[in-house]
């Protein structure tokens, strides 16, 4: 199983951006993810397109499974 945090910010160009992060910690608390969101809002430390990111908008841990039909031999 695959796991990854999906964090999702408004834009300055009133938009929302998705930063995904690979295999998040087990323990990972909300507190600590809005924690780091609003630091990176605070940093400025990424810019989009579509502007700079200025508010959270959410979070999510994605699982994802994968069943393999047929493998190269």
């Amino acid at each position: 199983m695959n796991r990854r945090l999906r964090l999702l910010f408004k834009t300055t160009g009133d938009r929302i951006v998705a930063l995904n992060i690979a295999d998040p910690k087990d323990t990972l608390e909300a507190s600590e993810v809005q924690s780091v969101m609003q630091t990176i809002i605070d940093e400025n430390a990424v810019i989009t397109s579509s502007g700079e990111l200025y508010e959270i908008h959410s979070a999510y841990i994605i699982e994802t499974t994968t069943d393999t039909l047929i493998e190269a031999v």
